[in-house]
């Protein structure tokens, strides 16, 4: 757990500070990240009573093993990892509220199920029409929120207690959360932390667009098209902006070759 503790933080700081400049990067960490915790959920639903046969290496090994294959598709698959990015962030986003009660904010199942797939469904819709903003507030709550889950790897003041309850609905191995001090201050940091992450991201890439190839696939268009057309207008526009003094003079010069 110290092992994994230590990754997530450094994978959390990352998001925090260049996630959003780094965007082929970032869709790698993602990747890494979404389908790990998926593959690690699924292994817990189904885990038996006396566990699996080496489970600290199943439960740990198999879900790495599989983010490491999701971290090269995304990286791969741009366009979709962004829709797929966008979704994890809505979902992370969700899980956090639901976890400031000990019995959960949303206590009925159904509705609880149906919070968390909204979340993260309303996200990959919104990355659509506004990916900077989106992309902006993603890699800043999820980075912050993974720096936590791993403080609390090395820790252990049972925030991370709270998704497992909420995403573990295996009988055989319930889980206990409550809400201590602690669990309050590692929830409260994570407003913290992400706010200071948003601010900074956003007068960092204050000039920068969402990757080049990002924005351009967002618009419809390739890469190398939307490079020349931002090309070809900053061109035009240097040009209606010469100084006029220039033509001024010659003018001046004509009028007095003519008297």
């Amino acid at each position: 757990m110290a092992a994994l503790g230590a990754i997530l933080i450094v994978l959390g700081l990352f998001l925090c500070s260049m996630g959003f400049r780094m965007a082929k990067v970032m869709f790698a960490v993602m990747g890494l990240l979404t389908l790990g915790s998926m593959t690690w959920i699924a292994l817990a639903n189904l885990r038996p009573e006396a566990g699996y046969s080496r489970d600290s290496i199943t439960m740990i090994c198999v879900p790495v093993g599989v983010g490491v294959v999701g971290a090269i598709a995304y990286y791969l698959l741009w366009t979709i990892a962004m829709y797929l990015t966008a979704a994890f962030g809505g979902f992370i986003f969700a899980v956090y509220i639901v976890s400031w009660r000990s019995d959960l904010l949303i206590i009925n199942l159904i509705g609880r199920s149906c919070f968390l797939g909204g979340m993260g469904l309303a996200f990959a819709i919104l990355v659509y029409f506004a990916h900077r903003p989106i992309m902006l507030f993603v890699t800043s709550f999820v980075g912050s929120y993974i720096i936590f889950f791993g403080i609390d790897c090395l820790a252990r003041v049972g925030f991370i207690a709270g998704p497992q309850k909420l995403l573990n609905s295996n009988p055989r191995h319930l889980v206990e959360y409550e809400v201590s001090k602690f669990v309050y201050v590692l929830l409260a940091m994570i407003i913290v932390m992400f706010l200071f992450s948003f601010v900074w991201q956003f007068i960092f890439n204050a000039a920068i667009e969402f990757g080049l190839h990002v924005a351009a696939a967002v618009k419809g268009k390739k890469a190398h098209e939307e490079f020349h057309e931002e090309h070809e207008s900053h061109h035009h526009k240097e040009v209606h902006e010469e100084p006029a003094s220039g033509g001024g003079g010659g003018g001046g010069g004509e009028g007095h070759s003519n008297s």
